[in-house]
């Protein structure tokens, strides 16, 4: 099977990585980031809370984030008593729709989260002409760089299937040293260090599954659990997060250490199913994005999905519905509910060989999509 996101984790990088444990591990890692401030937390979600605080955002004052972006996070703000409205997307880069942005803002909104989609740039910039002074989070979830914050933050995250992984965590990257200090001082009072153990099993995991025999068993076996349990989502209350650790820090050296790697095979990919799928109703790529998987609109997902998988290709539809329909507001954002519902996201991650993108491109050929 081809995964649809995976990580290079080799036995020597596990071996790397606790060798570090004796070091100032975040220290390390903050300076990677200069000349930017930036500050650690236990995932993306809790960095963007880290952040909104930071900017002085409080319980129930007005959040706008695009429509299609990730459930989970969304739900997290929510949680944290934050009131979300919701923005229309651009139906060919999936990233924020300026013109609805204009009309969203009101009085009410202290900060704007744009999202990178799929690792697709938004243009910061043009939001900043619509926003005037109202704060903005770059939500870099899914995109990797160490370019110049154009928002008051830019926030990455460390998760297994992002970027790189710190098999957890979350980055707030800021130029203002005086947020950088507010966001330091809220991180400080989250709780204790991530579980150790989760660390190590989580990495484990990742170096045993770039095996592909393993891989392929794990995968067999997580269908089957699917179809027996729902996945439960954890709630947390903000201060009872747990903080980033040393052990995680570690593992994010060594996955930066690799970085301009990754990012020249996922971009070799990326153009190659650019340029072969051309025919296709794909994403309309931004200059100097790199994608994290590679989405495109198909007529019917589950069908493509499966079909896919029997060729050994692992696909995936990326969240479940558009925020308002989730949360049961209706249908206010109808192209990012067309997007979620109709789009599925192949792999595009540096694991995938020259030969199995190729596959990829056969496949999808011939599949009434």
């Amino acid at each position: 099977m081809i995964p649809t996101v995976l990580l290079e984790m080799k036995i020597k990088d596990v071996f790397e990585i606790f060798r570090r444990l004796r070091n100032d591990n975040v220290k390390e890692l903050r300076k990677k980031f200069e000349p930017y401030f930036a500050e650690f937390t236990s995932s993306g979600s809790a960095a963007i809370v880290a952040a909104l605080k930071a900017l002085g955002v409080e319980k129930g004052n007005e959040v706008i984030l695009p429509a299609y972006m990730c459930e989970k996070c969304a739900k997290f703000l929510i949680e944290n008593g934050y009131k979300l409205k919701f923005v229309e997307i651009d139906s060919e880069t999936y990233n924020i729709d300026l013109s609805d942005l204009k009309k969203k803002i009101s009085s009410k909104t202290k900060t704007i989260i744009a999202t990178h989609m799929h690792g697709n740039l938004c243009n910061i910039s043009k939001i900043r002409e619509v926003s005037g002074k109202i704060p903005i989070i770059e939500d870099s979830a899914q995109s990797f760089d160490f370019n110049k914050p154009l928002g008051e933050f830019k926030v990455f995250s460390l998760g297994l299937g992002k970027p790189i992984t710190g098999c957890g965590g979350g980055v707030l990257l800021t130029e203002n040293k005086k947020l950088a200090d507010n966001a330091s001082k809220i991180i400080a009072n989250f709780g204790k260090p991530m579980n150790n153990l989760k660390v190590f099993t989580n990495l484990i995991s990742l170096c045993l599954v770039n095996f592909k025999l393993i891989y392929n068993l794990s995968y067999k076996y997580k269908i089957q659990q699917n179809k027996k349990l729902k996945q439960k989502y954890k709630k947390y209350s903000g201060e009872s997060l747990p903080e980033f650790s040393n052990f995680q820090a570690a593992i994010t050296l060594n996955q930066l250490s690799k970085i301009s790697k990754y990012n020249e095979l996922r971009k070799r990919n990326q153009e190659f199913l650019k340029e072969k799928l051309r025919n296709k109703k794909i994403i309309s790529i931004n200059n100097g994005s790199v994608l994290l998987r590679f989405p495109i609109q198909v007529k019917n997902v589950l069908d493509i999905e499966n079909k896919l998988r029997k060729g050994g290709i692992v696909a995936s539809k990326l969240y479940p519905d558009s925020l308002p329909v989730y949360f049961g507001k209706g249908n206010l954002c109808p192209i990012a509910q067309k997007v979620a519902n109709e789009t599925v996201c192949l792999p595009i991650h540096p694991m995938v060989k020259e030969n199995e993108i190729q596959k990829i491109v056969t496949y999808v050929r011939r599949l009434a999509i």
